[in-house]
């Protein structure tokens, strides 16, 4: 079962609720042609609540990432961590910790697990500004990230 830009956020969460979450690469091979709002919004909070483990290696992370995803289909994604919970919200974040851009074939590559977040960096294909030390914190907690 594969996510798809028509799923239902019920749809999405059927399908992860059939993967085991804990493994990466099917669930790359699920979400690989979500959109942005899709994994954002539904599979990253949904997700986390299925691995307990996870969310409560996220109770020392304290911060915001706005991810600004350009071109056709993408928009902007806040992630708010905070005691251990993840509040993912759709649209600006102002006053975000750090902040991600980079265009949506790009972030499309990395959900797929195609590139490489460092790659893609080093690249220029991913701007970042703000607080590097939040993202590696959340990188180490959030792999696909």
């Amino acid at each position: 079962r594969q996510v798809t830009p028509k799923s239902s956020d019920a749809e999405i969460k059927a399908v992860i609720d059939s993967l085991d979450v804990s493994d990466q690469s099917a669930m790359r091979e699920a979400m690989k042609d979500a959109t942005p709002r899709q994994a954002f919004m539904v599979a990253m909070p949904y997700g986390l609540e299925k691995q307990p483990d996870i969310k409560s290696s996220l109770a020392g992370i304290e911060g915001s990432v706005l991810w600004v995803i350009e071109g056709e289909g993408g928009g902007k994604f806040g992630m708010v961590f905070s005691g251990g919970e993840l509040k993912a919200q759709e649209g600006d974040l102002p006053d975000a910790t750090a902040t991600v851009t980079l265009d949506i074939a790009t972030w499309k590559e990395m959900l797929a697990g195609e590139t490489n977040p460092q790659a893609a960096f080093m690249a220029g294909k991913v701007q970042i500004a703000g607080d590097l030390s939040l993202l590696m914190q959340i990188q180490g907690v959030l792999p696909a990230m």
